[in-house]
């Protein structure tokens, strides 16, 4: 390698590095190849986990969107109960989907439901 070459790698070097030999050059030289391959690993490994919170992000809505869609096809269901409730004196009937809610054990937050509008958001 001539004079150029050497003073091209040399600016990529640690200061002093000149003095080390050449043994110590190479394995300074790995240590660097092995901390940008350490780096390219950690930007991998943070796309994937990102990636994976998106997923898991959607699944959850496809689940919520499916959770309220049940308790409103159940909640409708009751609702057309309502005669039947009344004929047999039962007065625990569902009056709204937060009782269904609450019924269920269910959080209202899980499943965005809003107790104010009897509603879900």
């Amino acid at each position: 390698m001539g004079k150029s070459g050497r003073h091209a790698l040399s600016s990529q070097l640690p200061s002093g590095i000149e003095k080390m030999s050449p043994s110590a050059c190479s394995i300074a030289k790995q240590i660097r190849e092995l901390d940008c391959k350490m780096e390219v690993i950690k930007q991998a490994k943070k796309d994937q986990d990102e990636n994976k919170t998106y997923e898991l992000q959607v699944l959850i809505e496809e689940w919520r969107t499916v959770a309220q869609e049940v308790i409103q096809a159940l909640y409708n269901k009751a609702e057309n109960q309502e005669s039947f409730y009344e004929a047999r004196g039962v007065e625990d009937s569902i009056k709204s989907l937060g009782q269904l809610i609450s019924a269920l054990r269910l959080d209202p937050d899980l499943v965005h439901y809003y107790e104010k509008t009897d509603s879900f958001y």
